[in-house]
């Protein structure tokens, strides 16, 4: 963000710490995302899961992770743009 930025201004100290971890959590995130799509590409969604001689077709752990971490990503994505919303709307209100 741009320091001459009117959003910026409005940023207190704290929440622009928030939002670069926020950022920094987001940017792991999208690596571990990567890695469990390669996993999954190459191993497929569904593998067959083996038990002493019992066999079942089960998800893959990948696919169930991938889901969690999307939406971990999804909520610090939330996180950041409410606290530049908050922003926003008090640049808002004064126009």
């Amino acid at each position: 963000m741009p320091a001459d930025s009117a959003i910026r201004k409005r940023l207190t100290a704290d929440k622009m710490l928030r939002i670069k971890r926020y950022i920094d959590e987001i940017l792991y995130l999208d690596y571990v995302i990567l890695g469990l799509k390669e996993d999954i590409a190459l191993n497929g969604e569904i593998e067959i899961y083996k038990n002493s001689a019992q066999q079942t077709r089960r998800a893959n752990p990948a696919l169930t992770t991938l889901i969690d971490v999307i939406k971990t990503y999804n909520q610090l994505l939330r996180q950041v743009s409410e606290l530049i919303r908050s922003a926003e709307i008090e640049v808002e209100k004064q126009w």
